[in-house]
């Protein structure tokens, strides 16, 4: 599921270079959460 959620989050909007990690953590647990 977190291989889906991560692609998920690559199409809705790109993750930036300098804080792609920053910006992933949050939207992977609320992605992670439902599908979980």
């Amino acid at each position: 599921m977190k291989l889906m959620g991560r692609s998920i989050l690559s199409l809705a909007q790109p993750p930036p270079r300098h804080s792609s990690a920053a910006g992933q953590a949050p939207l992977m647990a609320v992605v992670e959460t439902p599908l979980d």
